[in-house]
């Protein structure tokens, strides 16, 4: 893995050399102000560092869409999965949407999501990050008017909390 990266990073990704192999790449897309080849980079130095005998270094708050989706599986699928874009298609109120993750999901993954969104809600402090981290995780519509999101969120794990289990 190591010496196909120092390959691409040596021709460049936008090389006639290597277009047909870039093509077939999962598409990266880089964190604002860095290129793909600086990621590259980054990835490369972590996996050397592991090959001679590092460890990966963990951070507490996620750091890429992919971590956030990872430790936020359940969160993500009832953002994504019912706040979505096409929301005012499917529901007439926030409520209703709640109520149609409910009928779609086994009662277990109720408190699955609850502690979830305890969790999220403790480790992202700024009202920024949560914004964005909940977009992250599939939010594609603002809350309630007049609700703030994190207060919108506790709403919701409070619901899935004490919602009867059948």
């Amino acid at each position: 893995m190591i010496g196909e990266i120092d390959d691409l990073l040596q021709v460049g990704l936008f090389s006639d050399e290597i277009a047909d192999d870039v093509d077939i790449l999962p598409h990266v897309e880089p964190l604002e102000g860095r290129t793909v080849e600086q990621c590259l980079g980054i990835a490369r130095t972590h996996l050397e560092r592991i090959r001679n005998g590092g460890t990966y270094q963990r951070s507490d708050v996620p750091q890429t869409d992919w971590e956030w989706r990872r430790q936020f599986p359940e969160l993500g699928h009832l953002l994504a999965g019912y706040f979505h874009q096409d929301f005012s298609r499917f529901y007439a109120s926030h409520r209703e949407a709640l109520d149609d993750y409910f009928t779609g999901n086994p009662p277990e993954m109720f408190a699955e999501a609850a502690e979830e969104i305890r969790s999220f809600t403790e480790l992202v402090t700024s009202d920024s990050e949560l914004d964005q981290a909940a977009q992250i995780l599939g939010l594609q519509i603002y809350p309630p008017e007049g609700v703030p999101l994190r207060r919108w969120l506790q709403d919701i794990q409070g619901i899935l909390q004490h919602h009867p289990r059948s």
